[in-house]
């Protein structure tokens, strides 16, 4: 799902009100590349702060230190924000997109 092993993405997209079938069919088309894009953004950057600490230690990188594999993992309050973040871009890119009538 987002390059990391394990990860999975499950979601039950219910909508209410005259229209709720069109915003529900477009969360469903695009919140899960939002949040997969949030993540592997984050996952990397991660990976790429771990690797400039190893270079200034002195250390040597692993033969596979730029495969999304070896990046390290979020703490839970990373994961939120990237929840958090892949919904309000999911609600505004639904906000802008004419075919989808999001008012109630």
């Amino acid at each position: 799902f987002a390059s990391g092993e394990g990860d999975a993405f499950f979601a039950v997209f219910d909508g209410h009100g005259d229209a709720g079938h069109d915003c529900a069919r477009f969360a469903k088309e695009k919140l899960h590349a939002y949040l997969a894009g949030g993540l592997k953004k984050q996952r990397a950057a991660a990976n790429a702060a771990k690797l400039r600490e190893m270079t200034k230690n002195g250390q040597e990188k692993p033969k596979n230190a730029f495969h999304p594999s070896s990046w390290p993992y979020l703490s839970v309050e990373q994961y939120e924000t990237c929840c958090r973040n892949a919904h309000l871009q999911c609600n505004t890119a639904m906000h802008k997109e004419s075919k989808v009538k999001d008012m109630m």
